[in-house]
């Protein structure tokens, strides 16, 4: 069993780490566009967001990949998750873009939330 945790512990903390890593190697503008995306986001946050969020993800999972503090380091990375499914659930249900980038991975990998979208739109329709 710990290997099985030592070896989740690993890769969530690679993603991570190449996840923020990929944004801090790319001009702060760029993630703030793909942030601007999210309307639900106050202007006035965009810019400490985009600044922030890579520097504690490639901290988080270094620190998960090296052991140190990974309750901690864990709970911090899942509220950032968590945050993240807010921002996303709550521009997708207001009716915002359903095929926006989510810039997970900078401009490296292009994730596209279509097909979340048009579930959550089809809910909405419902009621």
């Amino acid at each position: 069993m710990k290997i099985l945790w030592f070896v989740l512990r690993i890769g969530v903390g690679a993603l991570f780490a190449y996840a923020g890593f990929s944004k801090l190697i790319l001009p702060i503008e760029n993630f703030e566009g793909i942030l601007s995306q999210y309307e639900v986001i106050a202007h006035c946050l965009i810019h400490p967001i985009a600044f922030l969020l890579p520097w504690i993800e490639w901290m988080g999972g270094s620190l998960l990949i090296l052991g140190f503090a990974p309750r901690l380091t864990s709970g911090i990375l899942a509220t950032v998750v968590f945050l993240f499914l807010m921002v996303l659930t709550s521009t997708l249900i207001i009716g915002g873009d359903a095929n926006l980038n989510c810039g997970c991975f900078g401009e490296k990998i292009h994730l596209v939330i279509s097909d979340f979208g048009c579930r959550i739109s089809d809910f909405r329709n419902e009621f």
